[in-house]
């Protein structure tokens, strides 16, 4: 019996550890699993990113220009000349919007085009965008003064401060680099100077350029009430109905129209893009130029970065679907121009 009794337990302990094992090993495989399907939808999505950028460059590279966006179909060259025999600008419906509204790539992908025109920009000896700006950004007349003087200051060549500027025994002063006397090679840059470190505004409402025109039918949607107060949403109802083509529209709303010259104001996208894809927690940036009359490429990249980010929040309820436009591109859609 003592025999029988240990064969038993011994048994038992035997199956304990048998199950224990089988346990641990399936525990394993779930966690294999579990690597490979991410590894599998990692792939998955970085193959559905490059297709959809690789769409997006071509659409961009291909497409006319109107008020309205990028046009992704196919037209007829009749069809796009005024009375006038130029080409049309104005908005034909269904375009490609690149005023920061997200798009549905392939697959998990979203995407976003940003128009430059619609920034403001950095580098602009007029100070009438960045003033009108700051002030709707609650800044009174002595802080907006030296913010503009301190950004001037910055990009200027010499060392003499203006009344209310910064220049290099200032930013000394307080451990900083000293300016670069020379135009900001990045919106991001602005974060580096003095008194603008403090301000809570996102970079990518800024750009590079030196213009002083800004293309309102492009601004994101966050920038219309610092230019155009209570009235944003009737300026962004009105132009995704009819974009801007004249500047006594855009004035019936503009705070401080009449300070505002007609040539401070551009209508179709420029040749300066920032486009952002994301997917899979992972977003990708990249600052696109157009060339069209470069025989080597029609696009040129400026600069690409990748970062993580939430995918949901930073690309709410996307518009469309890329495949539709494609074929709309190739002309498989072209009886049916309704289909956006």
């Amino acid at each position: 019996m003592t025999q029988r009794g240990f064969v038993l337990v011994a048994t038992l302990w035997t199956l304990v550890v048998v199950f224990l094992l089988v346990a641990s090993i399936d525990d394993a495989v779930e966690a294999e699993l579990d690597r490979a399907i991410q590894m599998r939808d990692g792939i998955r999505n970085r193959l559905d990113l490059v297709a959809t950028e690789a769409v997006v460059r071509y659409l961009l590279a291909s497409g006319r220009r109107t008020t309205g966006g990028f046009v992704v179909r196919p037209e007829n060259v009749q069809d796009i000349i005024n009375v006038e025999g130029a080409i049309d600008p104005r908005a034909i419906g269904g375009e490609m919007v690149a005023d920061g509204r997200p798009y549905r790539g392939f697959g998990n992908v979203v995407f976003a085009l940003q128009d430059e025109r619609g920034l403001i920009g950095i580098n602009s000896a007029v100070e009438l965008p960045m003033q009108t700006f700051l002030r709707s950004a609650g800044g009174k007349g002595g802080s907006v003064r030296r913010l503009l003087d301190v950004l001037a200051d910055y990009r200027d060549m010499d060392n003499f401060p203006r009344l209310a500027g910064a220049e290099r025994g200032a930013y000394a002063a307080k451990g900083l680099a000293a300016p670069r006397n020379d135009f900001l090679r990045s919106a991001n840059e602005i974060s580096r100077l003095i008194v603008w470190r403090d301000l809570n505004v996102d970079p990518g409402w800024f750009s590079e350029s030196r213009m002083p025109a800004i293309n309102f039918n492009t601004m994101p949607a966050v920038l219309l009430p610092y230019f155009f107060g209570a009235a944003s949403d009737t300026v962004r109802a009105e132009r995704s109905r009819r974009p801007f083509f004249r500047p006594s529209r855009i004035k019936e709303w503009l705070i401080g129209a009449d300070r505002w010259p007609d040539e401070y104001f551009f209508y179709t996208p420029g040749d300066r893009l920032r486009v952002l894809f994301g997917a899979g927690g992972q977003c990708l940036l990249i600052a696109l130029e157009l060339t069209p009359l470069d025989v080597r490429s029609p696009t040129r990249e400026r600069y690409r970065y990748e970062f993580s980010c939430d995918v949901i929040s930073r690309f709410p309820s996307p518009h469309s679907t890329l495949t539709t436009r494609i074929f709309w591109r190739l002309g498989a859609l072209a009886d049916d121009p309704a289909r956006t």
